[in-house]
């Protein structure tokens, strides 16, 4: 006997219903801008610092000034008869301080592109790393638990929609607090005893933002069950039992 063939998982970044979606594309559009946000502050950061390079550029500025003006200077002894030579060599040690000033102020220059960009990444590195360590475990575990919700419908056990309804009636009485299970549901053990398992199945899967009315078109010959309007007649609610 051949094994029935189990429907591959497929990629589902975000749930069935409106209000859930909606959520979590503010969430993830949310962290997207807060991150922009804080790269934003740490180039700005990035570039104050970066305005004390007027000091390491003064620096060098003037030390090749200096240089240059000694350079000159024994160009034009150099010129003179007899003596010139000489007087062009003892002008030599006029070149260390002005190469002293030019190599504090490379020194400078690269203190202060360290410190820009050790400023820069730790402003925005922090607020950065603490919203995303909250947020990518919270968005991996909810994504993955209507992903896989999603996925067990889809397999074949699922077609057998009374023992489905059932499974995710189940769950909703067991796991789900009593507030949420009276917002889909005025009487929550009577529609269980009952084998009335529509609205505790869609508790379970509106939990997770999956519209219980797609499982349903799924299953061959059954007709979507429309939404109940409202709590105030619970005798007139869809009826999913054996019987």
């Amino acid at each position: 006997m051949n094994k029935p063939s189990l429907v591959p998982r497929s990629f589902k970044l975000y749930p069935d219903l409106m209000g859930p979606r909606l959520g979590y594309i503010l969430a993830d559009t949310a962290t997207l801008l807060w991150v922009v946000l804080w790269l934003y502050i740490g180039d700005v950061v990035y570039n104050a610092v970066h305005t004390l390079d007027g000091i390491g550029n003064g620096l060098v500025a003037n030390g090749n000034s200096v240089d240059s003006a000694v350079t000159r200077l024994q160009n034009e002894v150099a010129t003179l008869p007899l003596v010139g030579s000489n007087l062009r060599g003892a002008f030599d040690a006029l070149h260390g301080p002005p190469k002293a000033l030019v190599q504090t102020g490379h020194d400078e220059l690269r203190a202060v592109a360290h410190l820009a960009t050790t400023l820069g990444v730790v402003v925005a590195a922090i607020p950065i790393l603490i919203a995303l360590l909250n947020f990518i475990p919270w968005r991996v575990r909810r994504t993955r638990g209507f992903r896989n919700l999603d996925h067990m419908l889809r397999q074949p056990g699922a077609g057998a929609f009374s023992t489905t309804m059932q499974v995710l009636a189940g769950r909703a009485i067991y796991t789900l607090p009593y507030d949420r299970l009276l917002a889909y549901s005025p009487d929550p053990i009577r529609e269980w005893r009952e084998g009335r398992y529509y609205n505790l199945a869609r508790a379970t899967m509106a939990e997770e933002g999956l519209d219980v009315r797609r499982y349903l078109r799924r299953v061959e010959g059954l007709t979507p069950l429309p939404e109940p309007r409202s709590h105030k007649h619970p005798h007139n609610l869809p009826t999913t039992g054996d019987d």
